[in-house]
C-alpha cells in the first residue's frame, strides 16, 4: 500500500474499496486467505489503519454488522488494542477495543449522545492465533428496542440493550481498520494500533 485512493480493493465488487493511512499499515503475505491487513505497533494519536471510506452513519446506517479474522502479534491480555473506529468527537462513540485484559468492548452513540456498549469478559487467547470477530447493532426507537452484540467464533460472546432515539450519530467518520481514527478518545477506548493482521473484513 502507497496512500493511493482505492487501493485497498473491495472483493465484493461494490465498488467500496479503501486507503491506507498511516505508514505501518501494510498489505503482507501470510493473512488468513491468501495476503492481510498489517498493522504495526503504535501508541499515539496518528492513525496507522485502512480507512474504509465507509461512512458509518450515512454509508452503513442504524443497524449493521463488521466481521473479521485478527491474529495479533502480543498475547490478548497484555495491553489495549483498537480494531475498528469512526469516532471523531469523545462524546460520540462508534469504536471496538481489544481491552487490557483481553477482553472485547464495542460501543455505539445515537444522534443524542446515548451510548450503548457490549462487554466481554477476560480473554486470554495467545498471539499469533487467528480469531474470528464479529459485531452488530442495531439502534431503533423504543423502550429497550436497540442493541448492539460481539461474537468470537460465531458465538455470541456479549450484548447489551438500551433505549435510544434509534438515529446513530451522524457525526461519525468513515470506518477505519486497526487503529483509532481521529484524536477524539472516547471512554474505554484506546489510542493503541491493532498490532498484529486483520483479514477478510466484511461491511453488512
Amino acid at each position: 500500500y502507497s496512500g493511493r485512493v482505492g487501493e485497498v480493493q473491495d472483493s465484493s465488487g461494490n465498488g467500496n474499496d479503501g486507503v491506507r493511512v498511516g505508514a505501518s499499515a501494510s498489505s503482507v503475505a501470510g493473512g488468513y486467505v491468501c495476503r492481510g491487513l498489517s498493522i504495526a505497533a503504535e501508541y499515539t494519536l496518528s492513525s496507522h489503519a485502512v480507512d474504509t471510506a465507509l461512512d458509518v452513519s450515512s454509508g452503513i446506517g442504524n443497524s449493521g454488522a463488521v466481521s473479521f479474522w485478527y491474529k495479533s502479534n502480543s498475547n490478548w491480555n497484555s495491553g489495549m488494542a483498537t480494531l475498528l473506529d469512526a469516532s471523531t468527537a469523545s462524546a460520540r462513540p462508534f469504536f471496538l477495543t481489544r481491552q487490557g485484559n483481553g477482553g472485547l468492548r464495542f460501543s455505539v452513540s445515537d444522534s443524542a449522545g446515548t451510548v450503548l456498549s457490549a462487554v466481554t469478559g477476560a480473554l486470554n487467547y495467545s498471539s499469533a492465533s487467528w480469531r474470528h470477530v464479529a459485531v452488530t447493532w442495531r439502534l431503533a426507537a423504543g423502550a429497550g428496542q436497540s442493541s448492539v452484540r460481539i461474537y468470537i467464533g460465531g458465538l455470541q460472546v456479549a450484548a447489551a440493550s438500551g433505549t435510544t432515539n434509534g438515529i446513530i450519530d451522524p457525526g461519525l467518520g468513515t470506518l477505519f481498520i486497526g487503529d483509532n481514527r481521529s484524536g477524539a478518545t472516547p471512554t474505554n477506548s484506546s489510542t493503541n494500533s491493532a498490532n498484529g493482521l486483520i483479514d477478510e473484513m466484511r461491511v453488512y
